[in-house]
């Protein structure tokens, strides 16, 4: 579902053009259903553009949502690392 509303914020952001160039190269690689925490990975020459699709995203199948980037990183390990700091927060 997270996935589907990123993709969906792109295709109404960027239209068809932003939507066929990062279409593919976007997956959601963690979800915490307990933190609501998640790790999006995309392309760094598309990073601008999914960061602004999830702060333009406001619902998920109707519900309303708020979504926030709370880090950005390089490597899958050290954003890995971020996201269990910031789960072990609010838990």
């Amino acid at each position: 579902r997270l996935l589907r509303a990123i993709r969906d914020s792109i295709q109404h952001s960027f239209g068809d053009v932003g939507s066929g160039a990062l279409g593919g190269a976007i997956a959601v690689r963690y979800y915490s259903p307990t933190t609501h925490n998640a790790i999006v990975r995309c392309s760094r020459l598309g990073m601008n553009e999914v960061w602004a699709a999830i702060t333009l995203c406001d619902s998920i199948q109707g519900k309303r949502v708020r979504m926030v980037v709370k880090h950005c990183g390089g490597t899958i390990r050290k954003v890995q690392q971020a996201t269990i700091r910031a789960d072990r927060k609010q838990i």
